[in-house]
């Protein structure tokens, strides 16, 4: 390695260390990722039965870009984990996978960060499946 080709701890001083904690809300998620949380897509020509559910994957999306910070799941990469929330009746939980069976970007790098999700977006997933309130 050359002389100069490294960071110096003196060089993330000024750096604020990303906590996804303390995304709690769609409205934190829109805060981090500098987007208005009161804009959603055009919504006129979809059938009133499914409006809930593409409101909710929308807010999802918007959650785990925010929460997984750099962090992007790559599918071409069959050695990559990704840890997909669950809900099963009350049952909370994680699990990761190797497949494409699960739900697309709706994934995480660690299991922590997909149980964080289920447990504070739970209302966000219960809409996106169309699960009765």
């Amino acid at each position: 390695m050359k002389k100069g080709n490294y960071f110096s701890l003196s060089s993330f001083r000024n750096t604020k260390i990303f906590n996804y904690k303390t995304i709690t809300s769609f409205e934190d998620a829109c805060e981090v990722l500098n987007l208005d949380p009161n804009k959603f897509p055009d919504l006129s020509g979809v059938p009133l039965d499914y409006r809930r559910s593409i409101i909710a994957y929308h807010k999802l999306l918007i959650i785990y870009k925010a929460i997984n910070d750099i962090w992007t799941p790559n599918y071409k990469n069959y050695y990559q984990v990704k840890f997909y929330p669950w809900i099963k009746g009350e049952l909370i939980g994680s699990s990761s996978t190797r497949t494409h069976s699960y739900i697309g970007n709706l994934c995480c790098d660690s299991p922590e960060k997909a149980e964080f999700i289920i447990e504070h977006f739970k209302d966000e997933y219960i809409d996106y499946l169309l699960l009765p309130r």
